[in-house]
């Protein structure tokens, strides 16, 4: 799943071949054979097939990567929230220091009416909003080229690769030390740790 539960999301398209679907139900599984069968306009080889349906995938995995660590800014940015309107003084600052931290690499956007919030754009192009538009509309162009990957779709992957490794490793650097810095002066103020325990603070 690209989105850690969303229904929406839709996986890499299967190329040309013979499948089999299985349901499984109460402990009962149902097969039953599936044949996907190219469009007739298009003409490409199985191994062009192949090769799509490959970087599509490779597209897919920078995606679930990218989905978990925003779920866990986004649930990470409304607990720091939530334990600033309870602080005052250098803690208030301390958690509003972290939560800017927080609010720049996931990219977030704070809008009155949070369903307004996807049409602000990302400020810059070092945060999880960004890449998320990004491998967004890659992920489109590798399903939808009717073509094996080209050159550019290549090049722009690897420099997207890139980019989501420099960013993910600044969200492991905050999770690793400014979030426990923080916790350990809520903890000395009384106040609970923000986090979500273990599976937050978990590296994707």
């Amino acid at each position: 799943a690209l989105a850690q539960g969303n229904p929406y999301e839709d996986g890499a398209w299967a190329p040309p071949g013979a499948y089999t679907v299985e349901l499984k139900v109460d402990g009962k599984t149902y097969r039953q054979p599936l044949t996907v069968i190219a469009d007739p306009r298009v003409h490409l080889r199985a191994d062009a097939y192949a090769r799509q349906f490959s970087f599509a995938r490779q597209v897919e995995d920078l995606q679930a990567r990218l989905s978990a660590a925003q779920s866990q800014a986004g649930a990470l940015h409304g607990q720091l929230q939530s334990a600033r309107k309870d602080a005052d003084g250098e803690l208030a600052a301390a958690i509003a220091a972290l939560d800017g931290k927080v609010v720049a690499i996931g990219g977030i956007a704070d809008a009155p009416n949070h369903y307004n919030a996807w049409a602000i754009p990302p400020g810059n192009t070092d945060n999880f909003r960004y890449l998320d538009g990004a491998l967004g509309s890659l992920a489109g162009a590798a399903d939808g080229a009717d073509a094996a990957p080209s050159p550019d779709a290549l090049a722009g992957c690897k420099a997207l690769t890139a980019k989501l490794d420099e960013v993910l490793s600044r969200w492991k650097t905050l999770q690793a030390t400014d979030l426990p810095a923080l916790n350990a002066r809520l903890k000395a103020a009384g106040k609970k740790a923000v986090g979500g325990g273990d599976k937050q603070r978990k590296n994707p």
